[in-house]
């Protein structure tokens, strides 16, 4: 099956955020998410799977970022049940480009946020520098 780029993200998609390493990101003390990962006055970024692995996904982050970030990944069902939509957003240079926004807002509060963190699921932990 081919990914198109402009379909609906499905719930049983996976959805991956680079996490930078620092700490409106990540919490090095409690090693886990910061509530701050996805808490934004703008749309959040995030990777559609688009049918590729989680080792190629990874790779395609580890070229795009610093070697320290690190890699989440959360379904797009858990991103509806904590009351954002998921919107396919392709860019240019990235057709598995998608966001995360709440229900008439441009980005995401502190307690959807919480909520989106405490369902991601990590992928690979970022390092400090």
């Amino acid at each position: 099956m081919t990914f198109n780029p402009d379909s609906a993200v499905d719930n049983s998609e996976n959805l991956y955020r680079a996490i930078r390493p620092f700490p409106d990101h990540w919490n090095f003390e409690k090693n886990r998410l910061s509530s701050g990962f996805y808490k934004s006055n703008k749309p959040i970024s995030v990777d559609r799977e688009g049918g590729r692995s989680t080792e190629e996904i990874i790779v395609t982050f580890k070229t795009s970022f610093d070697k320290n970030f690190g890699v989440s990944k959360v379904l797009a069902k858990k991103c509806r049940e904590c009351g954002t939509e998921v919107l396919p957003d392709k860019l240019p240079d990235n057709i598995y480009h998608a966001i995360i926004i709440e229900k008439g807002k441009h980005g995401i509060s502190g307690s959807k946020a919480k909520c989106l963190a405490n369902a991601s699921v990590l992928i690979v932990l970022p390092t400090q520098t």
